[in-house]
């Protein structure tokens, strides 16, 4: 059985989410450890696991996240 590309998944690790769209390992890592209640991460027990089409739901409503993101600053 083959493993699914990247593009094809609907859920990520955070690894995979870094990978997929260029972001800086420690702003996102950062994000993920935040306080904040973000709607795209889901737990399956002591994983976080990133949804897809909610974490891009997020960026389009919060551009300047998704900027600093990228940029790493």
């Amino acid at each position: 059985m083959r493993r699914p590309k990247l593009e094809e998944k609907d859920l990520f690790n955070p690894e995979e989410a870094i990978e997929f769209y260029g972001l800086s390992r420690r702003k996102f890592a950062q994000l993920l450890n935040s306080d904040e209640r973000l709607p795209f991460i889901a737990f399956y027990r002591t994983r976080k696991i990133i949804i897809r089409s909610e974490y891009e739901r997020y960026m389009e409503e919060h551009p300047e996240v998704e900027e600093e993101l990228r940029n790493g600053r």
